[in-house]
């Protein structure tokens, strides 16, 4: 059988007591001619030969190139957001260090992207949870719906934009990448919403909102978090905007009347660009007015950047209040959800729903019902829409 491409051969073995894995090439691409230099490299390899065929040299890119050129050209190899962008780099790090084992994974060459990588990283992640993945009993629907997600960011660095912009970069990418990408996700269950439950919920809503307003927080509620992460948690639980949206929330989107917030794209004066995902979440928030008055109230006399209404001087600094001041703090509640603030956007689609119905949560969220109905409303529910209210 004819090959596109060299075939890849690869195997284990053990060296004075440690397992040794070998990912060579053979340089060929017929599949009976590559089984014999298969076997040639293996005997050179494992000392059986003291002779073997030479090494191929790799012309695929280093992963660090990659992620670097993507980084840096990210309009040409994405839609993505720059906080999205980490997100997939990160992910493609801690996969290629949990399968090679080795900490630089931005020297390794593209070539470790295939098939098999997707393989024993799912095995890898299934053993850290003290499970093995080809044992039926212990199939995690609900676990593999989050290895799904993770393994998609990952391949988000190679979407059909991408992988045009590095051609047209005179990157050559190996043959084995179309594998990597072609594996088909773990069945998995539909993870809808699991609700916050309400005393987790209401001690956070307490201690928050007592901060807002300068009152003593109820003892045994917890750690009252500082005035602007306060803000950021009722913007996040009570008007369902993302974190990418709380970083760049413009104070012209505050309605006169504080009845709404009104998320639209914008340039600002540095010439920084916002856009919702895929430009498709722009619309008006209805608010609570005496709610967004309090939060004006409490955030005044904080730096901000002109235009800006969170506080912070800069774009970092507003990212830093969510990532590293407002997300730990809502972990301490939170301990077994991931992306923090998200969750409270869900738990405030989730409120709507219940009070409005899908069609009006799906317009306070700015989804469409299908993504409303997959990602953030409870499984099971069947209801019509009843209009929108400010929370």
């Amino acid at each position: 059988m004819e090959h596109n491409g060299p075939i890849y051969c690869r195997f284990f073995f053990s060296r004075l007591g440690r397992k040794v894995e070998v990912r060579r090439s053979t340089g060929l691409t017929a599949e009976k001619d590559a089984r014999k230099e298969a076997w040639l490299i293996y005997q050179h390899e494992t000392g059986m030969a003291s002779t073997g065929p030479a090494k191929q040299r790799s012309t695929s890119p280093k992963l660090g190139a990659i992620v670097d050129y993507f980084t840096a050209h990210r309009r040409e190899c994405s839609a993505a957001s720059e906080a999205a962008v980490r997100a997939y780099v990160n992910a493609l790090g801690r996969a290629v260090r949990l399968v090679s084992g080795l900490a630089d994974w931005r020297a390794q060459n593209s070539s470790i992207l295939n098939d098999q990588f997707v393989h024993d990283w799912r095995a890898a992640k299934y053993r850290a949870k003290g499970l093995d993945i080809n044992n039926a009993a212990h199939s995690d629907l609900y676990y593999n719906w989050s290895l799904n997600s993770e393994m998609q960011d990952v391949r988000s660095l190679f979407g059909k934009a991408a992988l045009m912009a590095y051609e047209d970069a005179g990157m050559v990418l190996p043959p084995q990448l179309v594998r990597f990408l072609s594996v088909r996700g773990l069945e998995a269950e539909e993870r809808g919403f699991t609700a916050i439950p309400s005393e987790v919920d209401l001690r956070m809503q307490r201690l928050a909102r007592a901060v807002i307003e300068k009152r003593t927080p109820a003892p045994g509620d917890g750690t009252p978090p500082s005035v602007a992460v306060a803000v950021v948690y009722e913007m996040a639980r009570f008007a369902g905007l993302t974190q990418k949206e709380i970083v760049n929330l413009q104070t012209k989107w505050i309605a006169g009347d504080c009845s709404y917030i009104d998320v639209q794209p914008f340039q600002d004066s540095t010439g920084r660009n916002f856009q919702t995902k895929r430009n498709s979440k722009n619309g008006q928030v209805p608010m609570s007015p005496e709610r967004v008055e309090s939060w004006i109230k409490a955030l005044r006399g904080m730096p901000t950047e002109a235009g800006y209404f969170p506080p912070g001087t800069c774009h970092t600094h507003r990212e830093d209040l969510c990532r590293r001041e407002a997300n730990p703090w809502i972990a301490y509640f939170l301990p077994d959800r991931i992306k923090r603030l998200h969750e409270l956007r869900k738990q405030c689609g989730s409120d709507v729903f219940h009070k409005h119905g899908l069609t009006a949560a799906a317009a306070f969220l700015r989804d469409t019902e299908a993504t409303a109905r997959k990602y953030y409303l409870p499984k099971g529910h069947n209801a019509a829409s009843h209009g929108v209210a400010g929370l």
